[in-house]
């Protein structure tokens, strides 16, 4: 039997569907579960069409102030231009000569100066509807996220806001991201008890860059930049010296030497908040801390010195953000399970299903992100080591 076993899933974004499954499956096995792991996102940060979410209802919020007869006549004006330059039924301006490419730069410039001009002139008033919508939205959240049976530890994502940190039941959901901020005692740590009594130390960042593309919107980012997660954890001090040092434009520069002074702020209060190393159990974060095992894609700072360095010696890592999961050096979840399921000579019989065994290289780190496809049981033994992983997946009916 297990000494300790978690359920972890990760990067909801506002998929309620999801979160009633989870729910459900916690309180049918309250007795087993002894807790739920979250590592963000909580919100979707982009507008999706067909779908009610934060992001759309602050985009049509923002309308509302931005809309004016000056903005809609420059948009026409804009669109205009477009289409009169559109070749085989798309727009390229990499096409355009000298003359018509400086008409384009006045064009949005002459757009973006009278979007600002609205957002500046109302700014009260939009950050006031923009921080409501928000808090209502993770105080939705928060009403399902308080129906698991048991706690939930959870980090922000690079979708959320730190408005979330204050909607949630501090006795239902703890935010590993932020426990022991004010230098909490030592048996205020987060911390969860097994079956067997043992504590099992939990601790974790955010590590994350990645600003949504909605979130640079002008009426966003003024009204709410108070309110952004901390952009700089996910980046490493090599990774700013190094683009510092190879900056070709000026203003580039100045914003990677100001993000470098932001790290070394970020880095003093995380060292000063999460203690020592060893003593780490568990370890949450956005993103895992070998985040490219297996991928070709990662563009940018592949993870925070943070994360690095105070994951090392614990027993599992969880983590979120590429939504295609990653298990160990294994990313893209779905292909790697498809193709170790056919290898497999052994089974086991789970909850009355007989599933495929797969086996791992001892020395493999237990590194995992379920995606949004799955969901996982990890059962850990009574030396606190990972014992198996179990994988779910949600599935439509």
């Amino acid at each position: 039997m297990a000494d300790l076993t978690v359920l972890h899933f990760t990067d909801l974004g506002e998929e309620y569907d999801r979160l009633a499954v989870l729910t459900d499956f916690v309180q049918r096995r309250k007795e087993q579960i002894a807790a739920v792991f979250f590592t963000g996102d909580f919100l979707e940060g982009n507008p999706q069409e067909g779908r009610e979410v934060t992001a759309n209802k602050m985009a049509q919020k923002t309308m509302e102030y931005v809309a004016t007869e000056e903005v809609r006549a420059a948009e026409k004006t804009l669109r205009q231009f477009v289409q009169k330059h559109v070749r085989d039924g798309q727009f390229n301006p990499d096409t355009l000569g000298e003359a018509e490419r400086k008409e384009l730069e006045q064009l949005l410039a002459q757009q973006q100066k009278l979007i600002m001009e609205e957002v500046n002139e109302h700014k009260l008033e939009l950050k006031n509807d923009l921080m409501g919508i928000v808090e209502d939205s993770y105080k939705r959240l928060a009403t399902e996220f308080h129906k698991f049976p048991c706690t939930v530890f959870a980090t922000l994502g690079n979708h959320d806001f730190t408005l979330g940190y204050e909607q949630f039941d501090p006795m239902k959901v703890v935010f590993v991201d932020k426990a022991n901020e004010e230098g909490l005692a030592d048996d205020e740590v987060p911390v969860i008890i097994s079956r067997t009594g043992r504590q099992y130390i939990i601790k974790g960042d955010l590590n994350t860059w990645e600003v949504p593309p909605f979130y640079t919107n002008p009426a966003v980012k003024i009204a709410l930049e108070d309110y952004f997660v901390n952009y700089s954890s996910g980046y490493s001090a090599d990774f700013l010296s190094q683009a510092i040092e190879t900056a070709s434009d000026q203003e580039e520069k100045k914003n990677l030497v100001h993000t470098g002074g932001d790290l070394r702020e970020y880095q003093r209060k995380q060292r000063s908040r999460l203690g020592s190393p060893a003593e780490i159990d568990i370890y949450l974060t956005h993103k895992l801390p070998h985040n490219d095992a297996g991928r070709t894609d990662i563009q940018g700072c592949v993870t925070g010195d943070i994360t690095l360095e105070y994951s090392a010696q614990a027993k599992a890592v969880y983590g979120g953000h590429f939504h295609d999961g990653q298990v160990g050096k294994h990313s893209n979840l779905e292909k790697w399970l498809n193709e170790m399921i056919t290898k497999s000579t052994v089974k086991e019989t789970v909850e009355g299903v007989e599933v495929p065994v797969i086996y791992l290289d001892p020395d493999e780190p237990w590194e995992l992100n379920p995606g949004t496809q799955y969901f996982t049981i990890t059962e850990f033994n009574e030396q606190k080591k990972v014992e198996a992983v179990t994988v779910y997946e949600f599935v439509c009916e």
